[in-house]
């Protein structure tokens, strides 16, 4: 907790706290700013901007302004959860209070933004931004519930981390968290294979190696390089960590790029090339020749005056080449001019209100250029920091430091007055800003880290050798003279050995930590997590091949055959995953806690809400009303639509949570926790009914549900799901090897058949249409519209169903499954 005075550490944790506070205010002031940019007031009566508001419409995004939509959402996530950080109180009712008082703030908020946003035009105002601006901070608060006070002792164990090894690691997970971040924004997420195809055919989807590079040398040497220059610092500092070796490095530098680039796949805005991923080889490789070869030094070292002056005379040709790369980054192609009337334009550019260019561009471009304005400046911050400290000055930022913060003024401002004699160049003052902040990132950040970096380089300490006991014994530590067949090298470079031995200190205090969780904790979350990435690659493999063939059941082809296999399969995953993995966390909170339901019920609205909103942007409205229900047009026909899903997806959600409820009341044996499932799962079954079968009434649906959707039909259904669930759940349990195989075995034998009677209870047996007679099952199973299957046929084209299904449902539950404990985020229940 913040501020705690139980806690052993009082003094950074209230540091913390007032720098959360003081990033609060600021991004509030941000947030604001944002939102009424231009900042062009226009007088209007009030009474005209009340009628206005109550107008405002809920806009049908398209693929082009989702971004915008998804920019409002995020824009919130950070500013709930940092404000709710800066003012949490200690008690849990009080907790819970703030939380939805937090959501209220946040929706009171984004209503005010919206409503001044009349008197600012052109800024557009509508139901959307608000909608997504109060998700946002509801799931800012349940970001704050899951990971708040796990962020607040990760900063404040940075006043008390010293050693490269140890900085290394909460550096690499810093910049890793910034990296992949940027590469996914502005998360225009997309589960609609149509757009994917868009953007196959966009060019954005490169599968050969190189196809898409600009065709400019210049242009063509920038992109690769700084696609090499980015993945340096991944590998430079996993082999600083000390936890793996120089090879291990690269490998994992080459799996985190292949993980992004799979991220970036359903991100509508991003370029998913292959090219990326033969360019992080090199900057893997070079990262770590960097890594064996950067020796720590220990603090107030002797040095000759040789080696100092030749180390003042390479930071000062590293400052100047940096400021002519710069130069040659932000002024290409020098196309200046002398015309009097485009300098004065690029005089006025300058001048024009903070962040108005960025407003007009698209969100992609806003972000990337933030990133290239701060990320290029930095290093040249850094340099300057680095000839400060090689002058001897070791103190911590001083007075005499805002002269130097002063004169990094000087490269960004001669950068900008450059760009306004440039054609096709936009100077601003807020390129200033942000190229001024890069550069004292940089500064402020080697100083903060100089002194701790080298705390533990002052001598070369003996290298660790197991003892032998076991993964569980006591490292000892032993004398290791280097190896013959290794020798030092003579121009004093270190070995990846020496480099160990460097850090043994702190390796041997980790060792000691965690060896007890070793094999059970690090290592095996790492082969997990690897399996689990090869099963989602297996398993887009086995749905490609399923769908091309006439084993894929009508409704299931006709889905994916109008695009690229491959992205159809990758869909049909993606959708499986968002809908049923929180199913399996809800049924594990509901079953092991005791105190969760406010929270609960945040998760479950939010989780809707998401579906909701990411159906609406990919799909037709006709098709959502095909599930839904036609809804009357009016002023509440959105909100009317959302709640008739809300209670179709309460139906299925809820049956899905159940199987996983149950299995944690058995495990331990507890069946007392099975009633609060019972209370939601009736609630969720109530609501589904009336959603499904007496509100909406569609034919769609109802006419499949035995008895145009009678009780009977509808609890079979229900039931149906729930054993699936359960089925399913006991599938990842084998697999996690809680659970043996005759067992497993039993209840499969069991629970396939129970399966297919309650889903052959659940469907109508005669549906009349297409002037055909045939079953719900039929229709729902069969190859096409001509050929009904039946007898035994549709018995096993059932049991490939059923057994697809496990495993989709196997694969969305293994996050939740994967390990005995409570989620990080229901830990202090």
């Amino acid at each position: 907790m913040i501020g705690s005075p139980s806690s052993p550490t009082d003094a950074p944790a209230g540091n913390v706290r007032k720098l959360v506070r003081t990033t609060a205010l600021v991004y509030l002031v941000f947030v604001i700013y944002g939102s009424l940019v231009p900042l062009d007031f226009r007088a209007l009566e009030m009474t005209a901007a009340v009628e206005r508001f109550r107008q405002i419409p809920f806009l049908n995004l398209g693929i082009g302004s989702r971004a915008d939509w998804v920019a409002n959402l995020l824009l919130f996530i950070p500013l709930s959860y940092l404000l709710l950080a800066s003012a949490w109180p200690r008690r849990r009712p009080v907790q819970i209070l703030a939380s939805v008082a937090m959501v209220v703030t946040c929706a009171l908020l984004s209503v005010a933004i919206e409503f001044v946003q009349i008197f600012f035009p052109p800024r557009t105002v509508s139901q959307n931004d608000i909608l997504a601006e109060t998700l946002g901070g509801m799931l800012g608060v349940v970001a704050w519930w899951a990971w708040g006070e796990r962020s607040v002792a990760w900063l404040a164990s940075w006043q008390s981390a010293r050693g490269a090894a140890n900085l290394a690691e909460k550096l690499l997970w810093l910049y890793l968290f910034l990296f992949i971040g940027y590469n996914i924004l502005p998360l225009d997420l997309t589960i609609s294979l149509a757009e994917i195809y868009h953007k196959w055919n966009e060019g954005r989807l490169n599968l050969i190696p190189f196809g898409a590079t600009p065709t400019d040398p210049a242009r063509f040497i920038y992109e690769i390089a700084t696609d090499v220059l980015l993945w340096i610092p991944v590998s430079l500092l996993l082999t600083l960590g000390g936890r793996v070796s120089p090879r291990r490095a690269v490998l994992w530098t080459l799996a985190i790029a292949g993980l992004l680039e799979f991220l970036q796949l359903p991100v509508y805005s991003r370029v998913t090339d292959v090219t990326d991923l033969i360019t992080a080889v090199p900057g893997a490789i070079a990262g770590c020749w960097l890594a064996l070869r950067l020796r720590p030094q220990p603090m107030g070292a002797q040095r000759t005056a040789a080696p100092l002056a030749s180390r003042l005379w390479m930071i000062m040709a590293a400052i100047l080449g940096w400021c002519l790369l710069l130069a040659l980054i932000f002024w290409y192609p020098f196309d200046f001019s002398r015309d009097r009337d485009l300098v004065r334009r690029g005089i006025d550019a300058f001048f024009q209100v903070p962040f108005i260019t960025y407003y007009y561009g698209t969100e992609l471009r806003a972000i990337t250029e933030v990133f290239h304005k701060v990320g290029f400046l930095m290093p040249l911050g850094a340099m300057l920091a680095w000839l400060r400290w090689t002058l001897g000055n070791h103190r911590r930022l001083e007075g005499k430091d805002a002269f130097l913060l002063l004169v990094l003024v000087v490269p960004p401002l001669l950068i900008e007055l450059g760009q306004v004699a440039l054609v096709d160049k936009s100077p601003g003052s807020t390129d200033l800003v942000l190229e001024w902040l890069g550069a004292s990132v940089g500064y402020v950040g080697f100083i903060m880290l100089a002194r701790r970096w080298a705390d533990h380089a002052g001598s070369t300490p003996p290298i660790i050798e197991s003892s032998g006991a076991g993964p569980h014994a006591s490292p000892a530590v032993a004398v290791k003279a280097p190896s013959p067949r290794k020798p030092a090298r003579r121009d004093g470079s270190s070995t990846y050995a020496q480099l160990q031995a460097a850090y043994a200190p702190y390796l041997q205090a980790r060792q000691i930590q965690l060896d007890p969780i070793a094999e059970s904790g690090s290592v095996s979350a790492i082969q997990s997590w690897g399996r689990y990435l090869f099963a989602l690659v297996l398993m887009t493999i086995v749905l490609w091949g399923v769908t091309s063939s006439e084993l894929a059941p009508y409704n299931l082809r006709e889905l994916t055959e109008k695009f690229p296999p491959p992205l159809g399969a990758f869909g049909l995953l993606l959708a499986a995953l968002v809908a049923f993995a929180p199913g399996a966390f809800i049924g594990r909170v509901l079953s092991e806690s005791r105190r969760l339901e406010p929270l609960l019920a945040v998760v479950m609205i939010g989780h809707v809400l998401l579906l909701y909103v990411a159906l609406r942007a990919t799909l037709p409205l006709e098709s959502i009303d095909d599930i839904v229900g036609s809804v009357p047009p009016s002023g509440m026909a959105e909100l009317q639509r959302f709640l008739r899903f809300s209670g179709f997806f309460l139906f299925v959600g809820t049956a899905v949570a159940g199987g996983a409820a149950a299995w944690f009341t058995l495990r331990p044996f507890r069946p007392q926790r099975i009633g609060r499932w019972l209370l939601l799962g009736t609630l969720g079954f109530l609501i589904g009914y009336w959603a499904i079968v007496v509100k909406a009434s569609t034919d769609n649906l109802v006419e499949l549900i035995r008895g145009r959707g009678v009780l009977f039909g509808m609890t079979s259904l229900y039931l149906w799901l729930w054993v699936t669930s359960f089925h399913a759940v006991l599938g990842v349990v084998w697999l996690r090897r809680k659970l043996t195989l005759p067992i497993y075995l039993v209840a499969t034998l069991t629970l396939m058949p129970l399966a297919y009677v309650l889903f052959w209870a659940a469907l109508e047996p005669y549906v009349v249409k297409y002037q055909q007679v045939f079953s719900a099952i039929q229709f729902l199973l069969s190859p096409d519209r001509e050929n009904y299957v039946g007898g035994s046929e549709l018995v096993v084209r059932f049991l490939l169903m059923q057994f697809g299904l496990l495993l989709l449902m196997g694969l969305a539950f293994y996050p939740a499954l994967r390990n005995e404990r409570l989620p990080n985020w229901v830990a202090w229940s």
